[in-house]
């Protein structure tokens, strides 16, 4: 992933959290894939509210490329009560699959304040839809 990709696909998570400033996301994966359409940005962005709303927001996306311009085709926003032991809570990806011939899939892992799940996305248009969510363990 190039210094301008990083940029644009932070772009788009820093609109998607509401315009939180850059310096404030963490970044906790950020990761180009081929998706079966080009290069695809997947990532899992953090942001304390600690100080200020008392709410952290925890953001899952994938970006891409539609008619040239780069654009979110999948956000997964999560907004919990600030709070040192859901700092870890969020989604984050797993793996790319082929379910069947031209049919990419998504799996994330989805962790919670006292248990976890897995979700499976698959593309619908120019958008991902869930096809699946369970599987998981009590923590």
């Amino acid at each position: 992933m190039t210094p301008a990709e990083r940029k644009a696909a932070l772009a788009l998570a820093t609109s998607a959290l509401g315009n939180a400033p850059t310096s404030a996301l963490e970044v906790r994966n950020l990761t180009a894939i081929d998706l079966g359409h080009g290069p695809a940005y997947i990532g899992t962005i953090f942001v304390s509210g600690a100080a200020t709303t008392h709410k952290d927001q925890h953001l899952f996306f994938i970006a891409e490329r539609t008619n040239g311009t780069l654009r979110a085709t999948l956000t997964s926003l999560q907004t919990t009560q600030s709070n040192p032991e859901l700092t870890g809570t969020g989604e984050a990806l797993v793996d790319a699959i082929d379910l069947a011939p031209n049919t990419p899939a998504v799996v994330t892992r989805i962790l919670g304040y006292d248990a976890h799940t897995f979700a499976i996305y698959t593309r619908k248009g120019t958008s991902w839809k869930t096809i699946y969510t369970g599987g998981g363990v009590a923590l």
